[in-house]
């Protein structure tokens, strides 16, 4: 029987490109009959992550595979991303759309029929799964759709959420996902693109800190008077720093004071420094790389990046020596497991 390794996250899966060249060099996993179900997509939001993964998860369970055979690795990205799920009734107009949306600017979808249970098709910003639809970001096609579909798209970017609200569904969707592959038996591990459990802190709201540009809301109906920032938004030097005099986001509401040790650690590869104890691939690749070993994809530019680095990509050899680091071994406890 083969074993399945389920990879989601945002685009910075791309350790996955690791693992495939180790099966190119390594008999060990040919001999495992493994499966890769790629799910990573570039702008998705936790939500879509977590939803999709319990998507797969749950096909291959019905399926007929063995929870000992499916192994799950998940990149949580950063806060404050929306992935929208398109309302059901917009489903005939979309595939309409994409078709003429094809014909004139985009290659056809990247199609991934997992078995009869589970098909997921992706464009450039869009992911299809059976009949669901994400939209990942705003995308440059929009313009393809019908005007209600560009609206439906505005309201939602545009719907009011606090700081503390996207906070608190980001960390929630984490507990989601683990309390599932907990109940179904399926093993798994996780990181963070960088830290942001710690550095959090409150700036007095001035004109120039505002960021909500919606004219149609008022500072006063917002009713701030300072706003939350993380210290990596405004962090130049290249060092990992100690965030140890800065918020832990257990201090930044209630709920996530109640809820935040439900998260099981021992699942997440940390990388952890003095007073960073929640590091991710991020702080990883700035402890043991040059800068050039970032790419810029604000510019696009390959060879390394001039502002902060954080969630600006390690290339693709800073990757793979964090899978030589700590995926290998994990990965390979799972392929024997049913060897013994």
């Amino acid at each position: 029987m083969p074993k399945y390794i389920i990879s989601s996250g945002c685009s910075y899966t791309v350790y996955l490109d690791a693992f495939r060249k180790k099966f190119a060099s390594d008999a060990f996993y040919f001999k495992n009959n493994v499966r890769f179900i790629s799910l990573g997509s570039e702008g998705a939001a936790n939500n879509h992550i977590v939803e999709t993964t319990i998507h797969a998860v749950s096909s291959l369970l019905k399926s007929g595979v063995s929870p000992k055979d499916i192994f799950v690795l998940v990149d949580f990205t950063q806060i404050g991303r929306i992935s929208k799920k398109i309302p059901s009734h917009f489903n005939e107009d979309f595939d309409s759309s994409i078709v003429n949306i094809e014909k004139k600017y985009l290659s056809n979808p990247n199609i991934q029929k997992i078995n009869d249970d589970l098909q997921i098709s992706r464009w450039s910003g869009w992911v299809k799964i059976n009949d669901t639809v994400y939209s990942l970001m705003q995308n440059t096609t929009d313009r393809y759709f019908p005007k209600y579909f560009k609206e439906w798209d505005e309201l939602i970017r545009f719907s009011y959420r606090g700081y503390i609200d996207v906070i608190e569904e980001y960390f929630n969707s984490i507990i989601l996902l683990q309390t599932y592959l907990k109940f179904v038996g399926v093993d798994y591990r996780s990181f963070f693109m960088n830290n942001v459990v710690e550095g959090w802190y409150y700036e007095k709201f001035t004109k120039e800190s505002q960021r909500f540009n919606i004219p149609w809301i008022s500072n006063k109906f917002l009713n701030l008077d300072r706003t939350l920032k993380h210290k990596y938004s405004i962090e130049s030097e290249y060092k990992v720093p100690n965030l140890s005099d800065s918020l832990h986001v257990k201090q930044l509401s209630p709920l996530l004071n109640a809820t935040f040790d439900m998260i099981d650690f021992s699942k997440f590869i940390l990388y952890k420094t003095e007073g960073n104890n929640f590091g991710g691939i991020d702080e990883f690749v700035i402890d043991n790389f040059p800068k050039e070993y970032f790419i810029d994809i604000n510019t696009g530019q390959g060879h390394g990046c001039t502002g902060p680095v954080y969630g600006m990509h390690p290339n693709a050899q800073a990757h793979e020596t964090y899978v030589d680091r700590f995926l290998v071994d994990t990965i390979k406890n799972f392929l024997g497991s049913n060897n013994e």
